[in-house]
């Protein structure tokens, strides 16, 4: 049974707050809020932000990475890491 689950993701991009919806979290457990776990990368050419976290649940560890565009939440990808 998970313990840990995000309550909500912001961010703020050129002073716009962007909420991701609860659909794009509700569903990811035992989040890990390590530094070194967890990363953000900007294509300042394109104007896209890529939240990156890897966590691991029930013994499964899998990363996922959400793309907000031009201030817009477009999306995620979540996949199963194996080591």
């Amino acid at each position: 049974m998970p313990t840990t689950e995000y309550r909500s993701i912001e961010v703020n991009i050129h002073g716009k707050r962007v909420s991701l919806p609860k659909d794009a979290y509700s569903d990811l457990y035992e989040p890990t809020f390590l530094t070194d776990h967890n990363s953000v990368y900007y294509d300042k050419e394109s104007d896209i932000l890529y939240i990156v976290a890897n966590n691991n649940y029930a013994e499964r560890p899998y990363k996922v990475c959400w793309q907000i565009e031009k201030g817009v939440y477009k999306g995620r990808k979540v996949s199963e890491l194996v080591y």
